[in-house]
């Protein structure tokens, strides 16, 4: 029973990260107070609590680090700051309630990724054949009542968000869009990595078959590119015999020759290469919409994180700190460089110190937990997953007291390795 309880806190915890049936921005405030009382409450019915060091350390940083931004920064904006130590809170509340976090974690995207395979399947099979059903939802989108606008309208029904126009052929989940939704999928990856020893073959290749399919289904040029290294760390590397060394180099030899070939024909597809470079190029020459490309929002953020290098702007709307009143628009689109520029560099450098820490508690081999963070970093390129619980959950990984992954004592019923009498 606990499973599936945990299963349920796992996609709640998901939702808050990104459907918009939840996170919308008219009601994102109350979704994430409803949250936060939610694991609150989780976490006091738990029979042994303590308050872990690492937690609280980066909450008080980011706390002191918000205060003197609001004192050093006019356009800063109190409420938005504290929106910003709740969803901390909540990502480590998530941590401590829900059983082996990571694991958790694969089993909901994975979940998730059947659902949307199948709906995504089922309306692509009606287009083949000249047959719409997207109107046939339109009622229940209207009940979700998510603003929809130009070529990025959506039909969201909660469970699945169709999109339209440009993007009808792609894959968003319950995501706010495509991309959002392939970078969760790296990171399960990831974590179905760190979690291999703890699964059965079968399961482990299910897991990784439907989330790539899932991935591939997003079109998403940084998931796709980011893909090929992800590989990497399946890769179940030996050591000690020389048995195991020749393993370890006929494997890395094969995965980089395999590696170059997806790399090729991941770039060779249209919504990839041929979008990388029209990116690029926008983003060069300034023309229309510049700033709203991954390349151009680096450009937009870098003249704002010049200003004010150490502490950032803050986390209001960048219309109350943009430097180019010219713009119509200034959504911007790359998480990482944006994260910056809300926080400083100080703020970055919080983030990836204790999202190391967390990713080398679940890994226990540095080189994983290295590489793990910088293919991290460059999901976070993809999209603003800093505004939502899931990926700040990484600075409170902790792998000793909450999902040891010692040998021994396995339960096929769970896939967990417990310690003997631990429990609830």
């Amino acid at each position: 029973m606990h499973k599936y309880a945990d299963l349920f806190q796992t996609i709640l915890l998901v939702a808050l990260s990104g459907n918009m049936a939840i996170v919308a921005s008219d009601r994102i405030e109350y979704s994430l107070v409803l949250g936060f009382a939610y694991f609150l409450f989780q976490f006091l019915k738990r029979r042994e609590n303590r308050i872990e060091v690492r937690p609280m350390i980066v909450i008080t940083l980011f706390s002191i680090l918000l205060i003197i931004q609001y004192v050093l920064v006019p356009e800063s904006l109190i409420l938005s700051s504290s929106g910003f130590i709740l969803k901390l809170c909540i990502a480590y509340l998530a941590i401590i309630v829900i059983k082996d976090f990571p694991l958790k974690y694969v089993h909901a995207i994975f979940f998730l990724s059947i659902i949307s395979l199948f709906i995504f399947t089922v309306d692509l099979g009606f287009q083949n054949i000249g047959i719409d059903i997207r109107p046939y939802f339109i009622w229940m989108s209207e009940i979700i009542a998510v603003e929809d606008y130009g070529v990025q309208s959506r039909i969201n029904i909660g469970i699945h968000n169709f999109q339209t126009g440009d993007n009808i052929d792609r894959n968003a989940g319950f995501f706010w869009e495509p991309g959002a939704y392939s970078g969760y999928i790296i990171l399960a990856l990831i974590f179905l990595s760190a979690c291999r020893d703890r699964v059965t073959a079968k399961s482990f290749w299910t897991m990784f078959l439907i989330l790539v399919l899932a991935l591939f289904s997003t079109k998403s040029t940084t998931g796709l590119v980011i893909f090929p290294l992800v590989v990497v760390l399946l890769l179940n590397v030996g050591s000690g015999t020389k048995r195991n060394i020749y393993i370890n180099v006929l494997a890395i030899s094969i995965l980089i020759s395999v590696s170059v070939v997806m790399f090729g024909v991941i770039f060779s597809m249209d919504f990839v290469g041929d979008k990388l470079q029209e990116l690029y190029g926008r983003a060069f020459y300034q023309e229309a919409g510049w700033h709203l490309s991954r390349f151009g929002s680096v450009m937009f953020d870098w003249d704002h994180i010049l200003v004010h290098p150490f502490v950032g702007w803050g986390f209001g709307s960048v219309e109350h700190y943009t430097m180019y009143t010219d713009l119509t628009r200034y959504e911007v689109g790359n998480g990482a460089s944006g994260f910056v520029r809300q926080t400083g560099f100080l703020g970055a450098a919080i983030y990836v110190i204790f999202a190391y820490i967390g990713l080398l508690s679940i890994f226990r081999k540095t080189w994983k937990a290295i590489y793990s963070m910088s293919l991290v970093i460059l999901t976070l390129n993809g999209e603003y997953f800093l505004s939502y619980p899931i990926f700040l959950a990484l600075m409170f990984l902790n792998n000793q007291k909450y999902y040891p992954i010692q040998r021994g004592n396995y339960s096929s019923r769970s896939n967990l390795v417990m310690r003997k009498g631990e429990g609830r």
